[in-house]
């Protein structure tokens, strides 16, 4: 079996899409001995490359090249979009794209493609630029329905976006791009426990807006050891923000800032962390890498809400901070418990690349 996946860019660059295919693939190699190169879109690197898991050949953003590369694949490769409609346009429109892949799928009609979209569109609302954006958009993802075989996402409202595209999908929540050991470490949720925050600088204010109250509970009750704050460094003024908002909620001095961390780092920082706090409503977490690392590395993960949650549970999978006794030792173990077996059984790299295999390779 071979696997030629299309990613708008690989590692290093800092980018969701490239990491998940180079997850997905390492996974495939090793355990099904699958053969994978990578179509790169407009990263920034340049030739071709060995990229540990499989060949890197770098396009242009051409649909005549894209469709040229794929024509010129050996018979049996299936395709694998990993879409984004940002990644490959500014505009979260790329027709050179779909000009492409419906150019090579007029000369390959039983080539397998599945797309997994990560993004389906951006949410905007009227008054805003992007509304119009929104259209283009649509007519994108509805040509790109009409030459797969598959399509897959991450969560619910994805899901619900799809189908008003006439789009049927299946739901597979985004596995931790932070791997996790199969031991891990005991943790004491009823003494002082270590939160961690895990965002980009808008996602650490929103975090600390939502949030806040729970940790100056746990701070008053003399059960806050620290907050690791991880995510890269933002502008002058950003950074003076979150730590202004920090001084302000009186939890300052309980700060560790980590930065933009490695895997190796960002894994250590949640094998010792007992919570992780997130502004993410429930109906969006399925896509939050974040927030599945804090569930592989045992972690109690609280919420803004509980709104559209499945398939998790409230106080089962997670908490919502704002409700009573969310904070409680017993709960807080329980729902790291529950939420570290679902996360094991259902969606580990292991269990997701079997389910997208069967799904590519899916007559």
């Amino acid at each position: 079996m071979r696997v030629c996946h299309i990613t708008p860019s690989i590692p290093p660059v800092v980018d969701g899409l490239g990491h998940y295919a180079f997850r997905l693939a390492e996974t495939w190699e090793r355990l099904d001995g699958i053969n994978n190169e990578f179509v790169v879109c407009g990263a920034m690197v340049s030739g071709e490359e060995e990229w540990g898991v499989g060949q890197v050949r770098v396009l242009e953003k051409n649909a005549g090249a894209l469709a040229a590369h794929l024509g010129a694949l050996p018979e049996g490769t299936a395709v694998l979009l990993h879409y984004s409609g940002y990644g490959y346009d500014v505009s979260g429109a790329p027709f050179w794209l779909v000009d492409g892949l419906e150019k090579w799928r007029a000369q390959n009609r039983c080539r397998p493609l599945g797309i997994f979209y990560h993004e389906v569109w951006a949410p905007a609302p009227w008054w805003s630029p992007r509304w119009i954006k929104f259209y283009p958009q649509r007519e994108v993802i509805g040509r790109l329905s009409k030459l797969s075989h598959v399509a897959m996402t991450s969560t619910v409202q994805s899901q619900k976006k799809l189908l008003k595209c006439q789009i049927s999908s299946d739901r597979l929540p985004v596995p931790s791009n932070i791997i996790s050991s199969a031991t891990l470490p005991d943790k004491n949720f009823h003494g002082s426990l270590r939160c961690v925050i895990f965002s980009q600088p808008g996602g650490r204010r929103r975090t600390l807006h939502e949030q806040g109250s729970v940790l100056q509970k746990l701070a008053s009750d003399g059960r806050l050891e620290k907050i690791v704050v991880v995510g890269r460094r933002g502008t002058d003024g950003d950074d003076a923000s979150e730590r202004r908002q920090l001084r302000d909620l009186g939890l300052d001095r309980w700060v560790e800032y980590k930065g933009e961390c490695s895997f190796e780092e960002a894994s250590e920082v949640f094998a010792f962390a007992h919570v992780y706090l997130s502004f993410y409503s429930a109906e969006w977490v399925c896509k939050s890498g974040p927030f599945m690392a804090a569930l592989a590395y045992g972690c109690a993960a609280v919420l803004a809400d509980a709104n559209s949650s499945f398939p998790l549970e409230k106080k089962v999978h997670f908490l919502v901070g704002s409700e009573s006794g969310a904070l409680s030792g017993e709960m807080l173990e329980k729902v790291a418990k529950e939420g570290h077996c679902w996360y094991c059984e259902n969606v580990d790299w292991p269990v997701t690349a079997a389910r997208i295999k069967a799904l590519l390779f899916s007559e």
